[in-house]
């Protein structure tokens, strides 16, 4: 998905999602909330909520036989968790995946990108700040 990936480097690099990966709430004014992973500084993975079409997206970044992790919450409107689940993209470096899903509109979205190893999905780290915004 290179189209996506331009996307998300051309809007950060404008400093459309410079608060969002901070975990401000992005609202209308920030068509998506971005986030991304290091292990021992080095880029490990990136992702992204889009509100349009509420669609996660993770890429792995780093040849380093890992999988990208996107660890995601939705907290209802009066903040209360409503369900958390991770999307795991072991499809290689330099591959992203996307799924769609449906957040129930007004809901917060909070995602973090990590790394781990698709044999334990139970266990992943290197986890990036998380960035926050409403469906």
């Amino acid at each position: 998905m290179k189209r996506l990936r331009f996307t998300t480097v051309a809007a950060v690099a404008a400093g459309v999602v410079l608060g969002t990966a901070t975990g401000a709430h992005a609202g209308t004014d920030s068509p998506f909330v971005f986030t991304k992973s290091e292990v021992n500084g080095i880029p490990a993975g990136q992702g992204a909520f889009f509100h349009d079409g509420d669609r996660f997206w993770i890429e792995d970044t780093a040849r380093d036989g890992r999988s990208a992790v996107l660890d995601i919450k939705v907290y209802k409107r009066d903040g209360r968790l409503h369900r958390q689940w991770q999307l795991w993209n072991s499809r290689g470096f330099d591959h992203d995946l996307i799924r769609p899903d449906n957040v129930p509109k007004g809901y917060t979205v909070s995602v973090r990108a990590c790394v781990g190893h698709a044999s334990d999905k139970s266990n992943f780290w290197g986890c990036g700040s998380r960035g926050k915004g409403r469906a």
